[in-house]
Formats: structure tokens, C-alpha cells, sequence
């Protein structure tokens, strides 16, 4: 979607949600998948005083498989992106959450694990690059932008009655967030990996996590570059699943998360990478 719009002072806001259906469930044939999410939205104001944007999009869950040797099926994708351009203060917010696998009954079938997330150096909105630009100029103080973005896997899917539980997606996120303004620039990536389903046989692993964000500014002219250069990029690994019964529980994701700021001005960066907790086990 895209939209140019001019409203004179005071704010406007933009909202966009986009929500997948979930699979059916199966008993003896084929559980359905869940359905793709995709919610992008390229926009153009020249003359409110903040230009607010706030997207997400969530996948459908896979369906369960429900006995007679059924198996779960996978969650849909989801991909968030944006592009937004304001002549003051520019506020940007796009989070996309992948489909949990489908669950599984019965001894020997599988849950599905959960759909990943994976950004990588997107060149536009419609490939998940999510952006803020204020145009207002240097000479006037400039305005403040804030960019942010969470992407989220799915997780995996519970087994039941002797099944085997699904993994945790893995959530990649390479330079998804992308800032200009002579005034405070503020950039926020999260990778969030999904967690391991829970099963009385064997549980599943916690997904894992990682985070990149590098800027550079100095190749501008130094009244083109932000007052405040402020990022920070986040990896959370999932949580391995529960064992019920006498299944142990599983391990925990990795996460890894890096960042490169570079500017003349000030530079605040922070890289935060949170590993996923082992699941709790049964009792024999």
C-alpha cells in the first residue's frame, strides 16, 4: 500500500494489520498449513508535525494432526516492511510474527517445527526493509525519528500421546532498520527465535537468534548527519520445550547480536543477545 497525504500540523497516524487464517486440522489425511502474512506500507507526508506508522503482520498457526499417524503442519510466513517519509518528526514501528507449528497425537508422528524469520539486508519495504525519513533540513534543527522493528519465529509444535515435538523457528535479522535526520535518530532490531514445543517422548529445541544492525553516516555531510545516532539490536533464543512423563526437557536457542554505529556526532549503541532457558523435564 502506498499513500501520500498532507496534513497541516498535529499528527497523523497510519495503522495497517494483516492476519493469516490457521490451518485445519487432520485426522487420518493431511493437516492444513497456516497462512502467509504480509503487511507493507510506503507513505509520504510534507506537513504534519509527527507522521506515526504502526504495522504487523501475524501468520496463521499450522494445524494439528489428530491421530491415525497424522502429522502437524507448518505455520505461514510473515514479513513486515516499511517506507516512510515526513517533513517533521517521523515514527515507524513494523512487527511481523511467523506461524507456530502445527501439534501431533499419536506414537511415532511428528509436530511441525516453527517458521523461521529471515531479513536479510532487504532493499526496499517490499522485501521487509523497514525506514524512517524526516526532510525536514539541517538548518532548521531537524526532528527526531524513531524506527523500529521485531521480528518473531514461530514456535514448534506440542507432541502428544508418544509424538515428537516441533522446533522453535530461527529469527535472522541482518540491517532490517533504516533511519535519516539531521535531528535524533533512534534505531531498534529485535530477532526473537520461537520456542520449542512440549512432548511426553522427545521435546523440541528452542530456535535460535541473531541480530546485525550497522550504520554508517559518515560518507554525509556532517549537517546532514543525525545530532544522535541511537541503536540497539536484540537476539532472544527460544526456550526449549517441557518434557512431560519421562521426557527430559531440550535445550534452550543461541543468540548473537552485533552492532556498528558510525557518525561525527554522538553515537549510542547497544547489542543485547538473551540465550533461551533449557525446558523443564518430567517426573519419571
Amino acid at each position: 500500500v502506498a499513500v501520500s497525504q498532507s496534513l497541516p500540523g498535529g499528527t497523523l497516524a497510519r495503522t495497517q494489520n494483516a492476519i493469516a487464517g490457521n490451518g485445519g486440522g487432520s485426522n487420518g489425511g493431511f493437516a492444513g498449513t497456516g497462512g502467509n502474512a504480509s503487511s507493507v506500507l510506503n507513505g509520504v507526508d510534507t506537513a504534519a508535525a509527527s507522521f506515526d506508522v504502526a504495522l504487523s503482520a501475524t501468520a496463521g498457526n499450522g494445524g494439528a494432526g489428530l491421530g491415525l499417524f497424522t502429522n502437524g503442519a507448518a505455520g505461514g510466513t510473515a514479513t513486515t516492511g516499511a517506507q516512510i517519509t515526513g517533513l517533521h518528526a517521523v515514527n515507524v514501528a513494523a512487527d511481523a510474527t511467523a506461524g507456530n507449528g502445527g501439534d501431533a497425537t499419536g506414537t511415532g508422528t511428528q509436530a511441525a517445527n516453527g517458521t523461521g524469520i529471515f531479513v536479510n539486508n532487504p532493499i526496499n519495504s517490499a522485501a521487509g526493509l523497514v525506514s524512517g525519513i524526516s526532510t525536514n533540513g539541517a538548518g532548521a534543527g531537524g526532528d527526531a525519528v524513531s524506527v523500529e522493528t521485531t521480528q518473531t519465529a514461530g514456535n514448534g509444535g506440542n507432541g502428544v500421546s508418544g509424538a515428537f515435538a516441533g522446533n522453535g523457528g530461527n529469527a535472522i535479522v541482518n540491517n532490517a532498520v533504516q533511519g535519516k535526520t539531521p535531528g535524533a535518530l533512534t534505531l531498534r532490531q529485535t530477532a526473537t527465535a520461537g520456542n520449542g514445543g512440549n512432548s511426553d517422548t522427545t521435546a523440541g529445541v528452542g530456535g535460535n537468534a541473531i541480530s546485525n544492525l550497522v550504520i554508517n553516516q559518515t560518507g554525509l555531510a556532517v549537517a546532514q548527519q543525525s545530532t544522535t545516532l541511537t541503536g540497539t539490536s536484540t537476539a532472544n533464543g527460544g526456550t526449549g520445550g517441557n518434557g512431560t512423563g519421562a521426557a527430559s526437557g531440550a535445550a534452550g536457542g543461541g543468540a548473537v547480536a552485533t552492532i556498528n554505529l558510525a557518525s561525527s556526532k554522538a553515537v549510542y549503541a547497544t547489542a543485547n543477545a538473551n540465550g533461551g532457558a533449557t525446558g523443564t523435564g518430567g517426573t519419571p
